[in-house]
């Protein structure tokens, strides 16, 4: 009979003891084998294994003494840095860091696009604005008073564009701080890539504040406030951050 084919406390007791026959016939055929004369054993294969790893040892470190091979790798140490290192130093002295708002030109230029949109617009609709208060003050009602009883044609269609001048200002607003939202988490992700590297002063600064860079690590949990200057999360604040591409 199957054991699959009993009940669950049978078939529990059933497969437990295969199990145990089966670790035990592994035993005695392992014991039986080693106790057999002229056949390689476990033991010398632990043992060649021992000696072999010994060995190995032996020649690396005989390897490593060697003054010609010594020379041979410093050498080559020395022409990789020689290659690198100036461009390297070059590549950091030559670093262009950001701060405050200006960080977000680290940011993927199509997520600032609405940004840059909307700011054009805005700067337009202010200056609209601004010509619909000269235009109503001409009118002798001040912009922003109390409506008057009885209206002009003029006074109502100014009344309107101004209306409709204020409600587009507000979407525009929102779009763009939409588009800075999305472009800072970009620089976000950057910084904890490691593409993107920042620098700062960490909080409390003390007598002798050091500028440090902050690490990558870090921008799991930091959060840029107030003008981007600024990070702060954790229990942990930088100050006069500024970043670069790495």
């Amino acid at each position: 009979m199957s054991a699959l084919a009993l009940n669950n406390p049978v078939r529990k007791v059933a497969i437990l003891g295969l199990a145990i026959f089966g670790v035990a016939n592994f035993i005695l055929i392992l014991v039986t084998y080693e106790n057999t004369p002229e056949v390689p054993h476990l033991s010398d294969t632990v043992l060649a294994s021992a000696t072999a790893a010994l060995s190995a040892y032996d020649d690396l470190v005989a390897l490593a003494e060697n003054r010609l091979l010594q020379i041979i790798v410093w050498v080559f140490i020395g022409v990789i840095l020689g290659l690198i290192g100036p461009r390297a130093y070059h590549r950091y002295k030559n670093r262009h860091w950001h701060s405050s708002y200006d960080i977000f030109k680290l940011a993927n230029p199509e997520l600032m696009k609405g940004a840059h949109v909307a700011e054009d617009e805005v700067q337009e609709l202010s200056e609209h604005m601004r010509e619909l208060s000269i235009q109503r003050e001409a009118l002798g009602v001040p912009f922003g008073s109390a409506p008057v009883s009885e209206d002009s044609e003029s006074m109502t269609l100014l009344r309107e564009a101004a209306r409709d001048a204020s409600a587009r200002n507000l979407a525009l607003h929102k779009l763009r701080e939409k588009a800075r939202r999305n472009a800072l988490n970009d620089i976000y992700e950057k910084l904890k890539a490691g593409a993107l590297i920042a620098k700062g002063f960490k909080d409390p600064l003390g007598l002798n504040p050091t500028e440090i860079e902050i690490e990558a690590s870090y921008w799991k949990f930091l959060k840029f406030t107030g003008d981007y200057k600024e990070a702060e999360g954790k229990g942990f604040k930088f100050t006069g951050i500024e970043v670069a591409r790495k």
